[in-house]
């Protein structure tokens, strides 16, 4: 959490379904130009995606990914896209978590 101007910006996920295998989920920078990187924590090793969600529920971008034990970064471009609020989803085999960024 970071205060500016007395206004608090969170990274509170917006759902989480149980996912008890990923952890320590920050999106920096946001909001952010269109490039971005997702960093987090899992307790072992599986596959799984990433997808940036438009505010109309399309589907901008995925990428399959290999987590890792541990941490784990991916980086993400979207600069090709409008100015917006976008959806990020991480996709595991045991579950879901969903933030939101801001593109400008």
């Amino acid at each position: 959490n970071a205060y500016i101007d007395n206004i608090l910006f969170s990274q509170t996920p917006l759902s989480v379904n149980e996912n008890e295998i990923i952890n320590n989920v920050v999106v920096y920078p946001n909001p952010n130009k269109g490039q971005f990187e997702i960093s987090f924590a899992a307790s072992n090793y599986q596959t799984g995606s990433i997808e940036v969600i438009d505010v109309l529920g399309n589907l901008v971008q995925q990428q399959n990914i290999q987590l890792q034990k541990g941490y784990n970064k991916v980086n993400f471009d979207i600069s090709n896209q409008s100015n917006s609020i976008y959806f990020v989803r991480l996709v595991t085999e045991k579950g879901s978590y969903t933030t939101r960024i801001i593109k400008n």
